[in-house]
């Protein structure tokens, strides 16, 4: 309606969602911009997929907020957590995952093939949005024919992971080991990180869905963790292997059992991993450098250069 160029950014799902309709009305019609901006090198290859201009495309990665990395540990906060959960984590080794119970997270996969594998002193925390009404939502459409469940879900953003997750945690072999913290104050979540040893994504491929880029990961490298992470989709441009994290095949869970087996051998060495890990995502991932990314976009749109 005006001539002010506009430049969208895309992060993933708004460009995988596997519903026609969406695909005809809003993902094609992006060439109408000016620039096209995908959050990572998968979301790009996406949109290339999709029929999208190469030449509109113009990957800046998502930032972090480096100020986490300032935030102390309270001294009282694991001893009431233990309290809560009813197990004392001083004597534990923690993991742990913060984010949505979609099925592409992995939660359930990892409950059922990689925990139970791992020494008895290691808990699995799981920190995310959880309440019993989306769960009966999830359940529901459950029961819907398979392409029309995994489009509805998807749309919705449903937590369909959930009801396999409460059906692991009532197993006797998972009793104390794992925890669904729910929803937690940003406070709590982050004081939850800098306590734990290592932070998880095991990821697992899901038709019609992506992890476009993986910011949460980021969160937890800035609070000191260690990533190991599924070597899939957008997770690997915000875990870089060797450098703030591992990959490791996602589904595939000898792989994981062996990689977690070796990094919780030795807490220092992996705190010094975590030490590393943050001084590379506090410079490869600050705001400033995701800002400068944007403003060079917008130059280019202003002298022309996708037209």
């Amino acid at each position: 309606l005006t001539d002010v160029p506009i430049v969208v950014t895309v992060h993933g799902l708004d460009v995988v969602l596997p519903i026609k309709l969406w695909e005809y009305a809003a993902v094609r019609q992006m060439d109408r911009f000016a620039a096209i901006v995908p959050v990572s090198e998968e979301t790009a290859r996406a949109c290339r997929q999709r029929g999208l201009s190469p030449a509109k495309l113009h990957v800046v990665k998502n930032g972090v907020d480096t100020t986490l990395g300032d935030i102390r540990p309270d001294p009282g906060f694991r001893d009431r957590l233990s309290a809560r959960l009813g197990t004392d984590l001083a004597t534990k080794r923690i993991l742990v995952h913060t984010g949505r119970a979609v099925r592409r997270k992995g939660l359930s996969w990892f409950l059922d093939n990689v925990l139970p594998r791992l020494e008895e002193d290691v808990v699995f925390l799981m920190i995310g949005p959880r309440s019993s009404s989306s769960a009966r939502t999830a359940r529901r459409v459950g029961m819907l024919p398979g392409p029309l469940e995994r489009r509805l879900a998807q749309l919705l953003a449903l937590p369909m992971d959930e009801p396999e997750i409460r059906r692991a945690l009532q197993r006797r072999s998972l009793r104390g080991r794992a925890f669904e913290l729910g929803a937690l104050a940003f406070p709590d979540m982050i004081q939850t990180l800098l306590l734990a040893d290592l932070f998880v994504m095991p990821n697992i491929a899901v038709a019609g869905d992506a992890e476009g880029f993986g910011l949460v990961a980021l969160e937890a490298s800035m609070c000191g963790l260690f990533v190991l992470a599924s070597g899939m989709e957008g997770i690997t441009d915000a875990i870089v292997h060797g450098s703030n994290g591992y990959h490791v095949p996602p589904g595939d869970a000898d792989a994981w059992v062996q990689t977690l087996g070796h990094l919780l051998a030795d807490r220092d060495e992996l705190a010094r991993k975590g030490a590393m890990g943050k001084r590379y995502t506090s410079e490869h991932y600050c705001w400033s450098r995701m800002a400068e990314g944007y403003r060079e976009v917008f130059r280019q749109v202003s002298a022309g250069r996708f037209r």
